[in-house]
């Protein structure tokens, strides 16, 4: 038996040819290797690519040829030393949809590594946190819900992330990724978002816009990024003889709703049905002499606790929406209202 032994790194391309002056002729036949090591019978020569797993490793080969007229054999072993090569962290590609202000833009920062054994992976971040913002290394979730747009810089806000493995010696990669604040166009930008500190945990959004009789507006709601699918969840119109309210939740929960003026007087309910959109329908005659009004929904069945809704400044053409925002995977993240053109 012929005994040799090399050394190569992992990842590293092993050649090495078995037809050499003394051993021309011989007929080579890999008896035990790794699983892709690779013989070419007609140049004698072995191919190999050492793997992740093979890092750290002594691989074995052993080759049988045929001598002459086959009646003698002789046998090689090949002991292979691969060396460990520890390769950086990689923080994967990541591109967020723009988003509005007082609108929640929330993302997880995701880290690979292939080497194995599986080492210990850092995350930081490494540029500015924007105020009222919230990064969990552990997690890798960013959350912000940005209020005014003196938080941008043209528009825009750059993170910087960077991700560190436990290797020897310690490797790194970096990753940056462009926040960038949505610019409504036409109707849709004269919406204002506003955040109303709550007494719950729940957050609350009101939308404030101006009126227009006859003008149907829709309400919009998503639990993800601001630029994933936005569901529909509720329509408002005004006329010069009812108001309209469209809502999606009074199909999914108990939900009560009534409507009075500044002088606490009920506008009369015209009436009640369920939409081709799949929303209930309420719609109200309306009180020419009231200068405002107010929508106010109770969900917990025992009338003892009612919430606004939506409310009309009808001498100024001003309404107001209010919806309660939540963290969980079906409850609402960000809302808007989109005029009908």
């Amino acid at each position: 038996m012929i005994e040799l032994s090399a050394s190569l790194h992992e990842g590293e391309p092993f050649e090495f040819c078995l037809d050499t002056d003394s051993t021309s002729g011989w007929k080579w036949s890999l008896d035990s290797s790794p699983n892709d090591m690779v013989l070419d019978s007609e140049s004698s020569m072995l191919h190999w690519i050492p793997g992740e797993l093979d890092g750290g490793q002594s691989r074995e080969v052993l080759l049988e040829a045929r001598v002459g007229d086959e009646r003698r054999s002789q046998t090689l072993r090949l002991i292979l030393d691969v060396v460990e090569i520890n390769s950086a962290p990689q923080i994967e590609e990541l591109i967020i949809p723009a988003f509005r202000l007082n609108q929640e833009v929330r993302f997880f920062v995701k880290m690979s590594d292939s080497d194995i054994p599986i080492q210990q992976l850092n995350l930081s971040l490494i540029s500015a946190l924007p105020s009222e913002a919230s990064f969990n290394p552990l997690t890798g979730e960013f959350c912000w819900r940005p209020r005014t747009k003196s938080q941008f810089l043209n528009g825009g806000w750059n993170l910087k992330f960077k991700v560190n493995d436990s290797g020897v010696p310690s490797l790194s990669s970096e990753k940056e990724i462009l926040l960038c604040l949505l610019e409504d166009g036409g109707d849709e930008s004269s919406v204002q978002y506003e955040y109303v500190p709550s007494s719950s945990t729940a957050e609350v959004m009101k939308l404030n816009w101006n009126v227009q009789e006859g003008k149907e507006y829709s309400v919009f709601a998503s639990n993800s990024n601001p630029d994933d699918e936005w569901l529909l969840i509720g329509k408002v119109l005004l006329t010069q003889d009812a108001l309209t309210l469209e809502n999606s939740y009074a199909l999914k929960k108990t939900a009560w709703f009534y409507m009075e003026d500044e002088e606490a007087e009920k506008w009369p309910l015209r009436s009640c049905e369920i939409t081709k959109d799949g929303l209930f329908r309420i719609v109200w005659e309306r009180n020419i002499s009231s200068s405002g009004a107010e929508i106010k929904t109770s969900q917990d069945g025992s009338f003892s606790r009612w919430e606004p809704l939506l409310q009309l400044d009808l001498s100024n053409h001003k309404a107001s929406l209010q919806q309660k925002l939540g963290s969980g995977p079906e409850e609402i993240r960000n809302v808007r209202i989109v005029p009908k053109n």
